[in-house]
């Protein structure tokens, strides 16, 4: 059976196969200048960025970035940026074109926790359409070729948690609402887990202090819920909940531990 194609569908098709790019330009109003933040900040699954690397993105000017791909893979990619002084304003985004266009999502000033996942769930951006970032922090309109993004002139800066923060806020939590058994244990192992990944060295001497720290955070947190969650299930539940809480404690604290020294090299690299 043929199958026919209108002349605007050829052209289309035409011009998709000529130019089978992704175009960000880029009007930073901020007073940072962005570099990409290391080499494994450059994550590019289908194309090539123009040029080999992106661009640096100097303070109150216009940059492009632009990744050219096959007609057949097309363009995903995304981009971590941080300011070149005080590295703690960061720039993040992620961006994909096919045959149906454009996508895109971006994030500045404070990262999102895991912009790969938010690479999945990208939004469409429509020639001339403008569409603000899920945190509002910048905004961008839908070209013909990409997108335009403009960065406020004003952003938020990025604090890393760290391991006081942590124990504070953990402290925060044990109370009445906290009770003794297996449940505790998966949500001290998945709220350390949270703080694990939160934390992001600014270069090499920077990833050894929190390494060494978060390796340290990890065995700590372990002794503590070892040794206070028996304390608790006794003052709950007598001398029952004292062998409960043995069990949670060993458990929970052993994840902790284990936890911690495995981030902590993690960090160091």
């Amino acid at each position: 059976q043929a199958i026919f194609m209108s002349r605007d569908q050829v052209a289309n098709r035409c011009c998709w196969a000529k130019r089978a790019a992704m175009i960000v330009d880029i009007e930073n109003e901020s007073p940072h200048t962005f570099v990409l933040d290391g080499d494994w900040a450059n994550w590019v699954t289908a194309g090539e960025v123009k040029g080999g690397k992106p661009p640096q993105i100097d303070a109150n000017k216009s940059t492009r970035l632009e990744v050219t791909g096959s007609p057949v893979t097309g363009v995903h990619a995304v981009f971590w940026f941080i300011d070149n002084k005080d590295h703690n304003v960061y720039l993040s985004m992620a961006l994909s074109r096919h045959i149906g266009g454009p996508s895109f999502c971006c994030f500045a000033g404070v990262p999102p926790a895991n912009l790969k996942t938010e690479s999945k769930k990208l939004q469409p951006a429509p020639a001339g359409q403008t569409i603000k970032a899920s945190d509002n922090s910048c905004e961008w309109v839908g070209t013909a070729d990409g997108v335009k993004l403009k960065i406020p002139a004003v952003l938020n800066s990025f604090i890393p948690v760290s391991p006081a923060d942590y124990r504070a806020a953990r402290a925060a939590g044990l109370g009445a609402e906290v009770g003794v058994g297996a449940p505790v244990a998966a949500e001290e192992a998945a709220a350390a887990a949270q703080f694990f990944t939160q934390t992001r060295p600014c270069d090499a001497t920077d990833g050894l202090r929190r390494g060494l720290h978060t390796a340290g955070a990890g065995i700590a947190s372990g002794l503590c819920t070892a040794v206070g969650a028996p304390f608790i299930g006794a003052k709950q539940e007598g001398a029952l909940g004292f062998v409960k809480g043995v069990g949670v404690g060993v458990l929970g604290g052993a994840a902790l531990a284990v936890g911690g020294v495995a981030c902590g090299p993690a960090q160091i690299c």
